[in-house]
């Protein structure tokens, strides 16, 4: 028992301190890393995602692979799914919006650059949503066990934690500024709640990375907003004033993400 009781102390310690390390890393490689724009933040997301696999692999030793599904092969029906119907629902409720309020939206596309601008920003929104899910998702889900959980009673602990670190994650974003932030802190930990959800009760991530990738392509591409983190070339900019229209909207989505991710299980079962 103390046997037992000393190497669980010994994983928690490794395990507490492994976000911290990963950052050091990934703030240490990403002076090496030439200014670019855009491809340099792509290249930041890949060296994000090298030193969370060189922690994990060397620190934890956990298999990275495990992060993504313990068990089994990657789900590109749950991933597809997730992908799509996010980018549909993302789109069209913020269609819905401009035709309600056609003055807080301006056509802002520069179609000479379009192709080239819409490629780096498709390869931004991708690694940037697997470092996340990584981190804020596949770490938290087995940070308390070698095991995921399968008891679903207890997964709004795990939702909790994930949606307080991907909030605290974004504190520095420039959107969350003036009155318009609690707005954003509370969409980001419904959105970290959500996906947190997602990991577990699909017990992967598939389905949370497609959802992640769709949620951020919508705004990287056709709906951006003036205090966005990253400027791209979108097709229109929505200036409406961040408040909890935005969070109904967040809320929406995600339900019925929910009942889609449920049904899918129900017939795999």
């Amino acid at each position: 028992m103390a046997v037992y009781s000393k190497e669980r102390m010994t994983r928690r310690v490794k395990w507490f301190f492994a976000l911290p390390l990963t950052y050091v890393l990934y703030f240490a490689f990403s002076l090496l890393v030439p200014a670019a724009g855009l491809a340099t933040t792509v290249i930041n997301y890949l060296v994000l995602i090298l030193s969370f696999c060189l922690v994990t692999r060397y620190l934890l030793d956990f298999p990275v692979r495990s992060f993504i599904r313990q068990e089994g092969s990657f789900s590109w029906r749950l991933f597809c799914t997730g992908l799509l119907v996010m980018t549909l629902l993302s789109a069209s409720t913020s269609f819905v919006s401009m035709l309600v309020h056609p003055q807080m939206f301006e056509y802002s596309l520069r179609p000479q650059t379009v192709v080239a601008d819409w490629i780096l920003s498709i390869l931004v929104v991708l690694p940037a949503a697997l470092a996340e899910e990584l981190m804020f998702r596949a770490f938290v889900a087995f940070f308390p066990s070698p095991e995921l959980e399968t008891e679903s009673s207890k997964f709004w602990k795990y939702c909790l934690v994930s949606g307080l670190l991907f909030t605290i994650a974004h504190f520095q974003n420039p959107e969350v500024n003036g009155v318009q932030a609690i707005w954003f802190m509370l969409f980001y930990f419904i959105f970290g709640c959500f996906l947190m959800y997602f990991y577990m009760t699909s017990g992967g991530i598939e389905f949370g990375l497609g959802v992640h990738i769709g949620n951020n392509l919508v705004p990287a591409l056709f709906f951006s907003y003036p205090t966005a983190v990253l400027t791209t070339n979108t097709v229109f900019m929505d200036n409406r004033p961040v408040n909890y229209i935005q969070i109904i909207q967040c809320v929406f989505c995600f339900t019925a993400l929910l009942f889609i991710l449920r049904f899918m299980k129900k017939k795999t079962c």
